[in-house]
C-alpha cells in the first residue's frame, strides 16, 4: 500500500505544480506589473505549503493504517495540525509586504484542483 500511496502523492505534488504554474501565469497575463510578483509570491507559498500538506497527509494515512487503536484520534490531530498550518500561511501572506494575499488564496485552490486531477482526469 505504501507504494501506491507514494505514487498517488508524487502525482499530486506534480499537478500541484503545474497548476500552480498555470495560476502564476495567469497573474502575469492579467495583472501586468509588479502587483504580478507579489501575486505570484503568494502563489509559491501556498504552493509549497500544499506540498507540505501532502506529504503530512501520505505519513498520516500510513500510519493511522498502521495503528492497532487510537487511528481516528491521530488524523483528527493531524487534519487540525494542516488545518492550522493553513491559517499560518494566510496570515503570514497577509502581514508579509511583498506577498499578495490573493495570490496565497488563489495558490491553496491548487490542492483540491489536484486531487479532483487525479480522480477524473489520471488513470491507472
Amino acid at each position: 500500500m505504501d507504494f501506491d500511496l507514494t505514487r498517488y502523492a508524487n502525482k499530486m505534488i506534480m499537478v500541484i505544480i503545474c497548476a500552480s504554474l498555470v495560476m502564476i501565469l495567469g497573474g502575469i497575463v492579467f495583472l501586468r506589473s509588479w502587483l504580478a510578483v507579489e501575486f505570484g509570491l503568494g502563489v509559491v507559498l501556498a504552493c509549497g505549503l500544499n506540498i507540505v500538506k501532502v506529504i503530512l497527509l501520505k505519513y498520516t494515512v500510513t500510519k493511522a493504517a498502521s495503528m492497532q487503536a487510537g487511528g481516528m484520534g491521530y488524523t483528527g490531530g493531524m487534519y487540525m495540525v494542516r488545518f492550522l498550518l493553513t491559517g499560518l500561511v494566510l496570515v503570514a501572506a497577509h502581514f508579509i509586504p511583498f506577498v499578495e494575499l490573493l495570490g496565497a488564496v488563489f495558490g491553496l485552490l491548487a490542492m483540491p484542483i489536484a486531487s479532483y486531477a487525479l480522480r477524473f482526469f489520471i488513470k491507472d
